[in-house]
């Protein structure tokens, strides 16, 4: 469903598609391909999935991402999903590393799981981190 690109929500379910209805306990984390490194990275013979993106170009479209996230998001969560076999050569290891420390040195963000996350979201009895 993911509506809300940086803030987790908890899943309704309806008979009517996407309509809103009974919340569940299913808290939904926020993940998009443009935070995913197999667009990039990947290689497909076919022109739907070009990949193959140098690091310097990934590198600025997640810190771009990050950097509207913190800027923007109170309470935020930025979630870069990782595939072993696609981020695992050494120039994308290195351009992640460069990434996580470029985050570390930002004022103000936490790294964490997302069960960590999901039960902070429990424990203030909130649907939502975001409080706006």
């Amino acid at each position: 469903m993911i509506s809300r690109r940086f803030i987790p929500q908890k899943d309704v379910v309806d008979t009517h598609g996407f309509t809103p209805g009974v919340e569940t306990s299913i808290i939904e984390f926020p993940v998009a391909w443009e935070l995913d490194d197999y667009p990039y990275f990947h290689f497909a013979s076919r022109p739907i999935n070009q990949g193959l993106r140098s690091v310097g170009e990934v590198r600025a479209a997640w810190q771009a991402e990050f950097d509207y996230c913190h800027a923007h998001v109170s309470d935020g969560i930025f979630t870069l999903t990782m595939h072993p076999e696609i981020i695992g050569r050494g120039p994308r290891i290195q351009m992640l590393d460069d990434l996580i420390g470029y985050m570390q040195s930002t004022g103000g963000v936490v790294f964490s799981t997302l069960g960590n996350c999901a039960a902070r979201l429990q424990a203030k009895g909130r649907t939502a981190l975001h409080t706006a």
